[in-house]
């Protein structure tokens, strides 16, 4: 025979009987332990992923331009490109400074 065992008001109960048996402690004591300890594990284990998936995201999206950027940034270049532009209003094009008052 098979049994199947339903809840009853905090009790166990089988399918095919109305016996209502009380738990047992004793065999229950350390399941509250071990429910805690395995959910304490999956959360570390899901925090520890989410944040190295959250620190590879930055690295990828953030960080690797950036560097890639100044690999080849000149300042001088740069300088010289903003001196012809003739953007900048304090200075002229020979890198003099302008009186603008």
């Amino acid at each position: 025979k098979q049994w199947y065992q339903r809840r009853v008001r905090g009790k166990m109960a089988s399918a095919n009987t109305r016996q209502v048996t009380q738990f047992d402690p004793k065999k229950l004591r350390h399941l509250k332990q071990y429910h805690s300890a395995l959910g304490s594990a999956i959360a570390a284990f899901l925090g520890v992923g989410a944040g190295a998936l959250g620190i590879y995201w930055y690295y990828e999206t953030k960080v690797k331009p950036v560097a890639a950027f100044y690999r080849g940034y000149d300042p001088e270049l740069e300088w010289k490109k903003l001196l012809e532009s003739g953007l900048l209003k304090t200075v002229d094009k020979d890198g003099n400074k302008l009186d603008n008052t």
